[in-house]
C-alpha cells in the first residue's frame, strides 16, 4: 500500500525540450585522466577507453519527489589498472558527470539516470 502511494504521486521529473545543459566539455579525456590520479591506487598504470561526452541528467529519489537532481553531460569510460597486489583489475565501466565542463562528483547518488537523445 505504501509503494502504491509513492508511484500514484507522479514519477520523476523530465526536463523541458529546451533545457540547458552547459558547454560541451573540452579536454574531457585529460580532466577524466585527472580526477582518476586521485582515485586510483596506481594511476600511472591505468589504461582508459574514453566514449563520447552526451547530454544527461539525474533524479533524486520518488520519496523526495523524484525531482531532477543535477543536468549536464556524461562520458562513459573504461578503466584497466593495477590493484593494491600489483595485477590488473581488467577493464572496469565507470560514468564520470560534467557540470559546466568541469567532472562533477555526485555527493549522495541518484535513484535514476537518464540519457537525453
Amino acid at each position: 500500500m505504501f509503494i502504491f502511494g509513492l508511484t500514484a504521486c507522479g514519477g520523476f521529473q523530465q526536463l523541458e525540450s529546451n533545457h540547458d545543459f552547459g558547454p560541451q566539455p573540452t579536454g574531457y579525456k585529460d580532466k577524466i585522466t585527472a580526477y582518476y590520479a586521485y582515485v586510483l591506487k596506481d594511476p600511472e598504470s591505468a589504461k582508459y577507453r574514453f566514449g563520447k561526452p552526451y547530454k544527461a541528467y539525474t533524479n533524486a529519489g520518488l520519496a523526495v519527489g523524484g525531482v531532477v537532481s543535477w543536468s549536464g553531460w556524461a562520458v562513459d569510460v573504461q578503466i584497466n589498472a593495477r590493484n593494491s597486489y600489483g595485477g590488473y583489475t581488467g577493464f572496469e565501466s565507470e560514468r564520470v558527470l560534467f557540470e559546466n565542463g568541469e567532472v562533477y562528483k555526485l555527493p549522495y547518488g541518484y535513484a535514476q539516470f537518464s540519457q537525453v537523445y
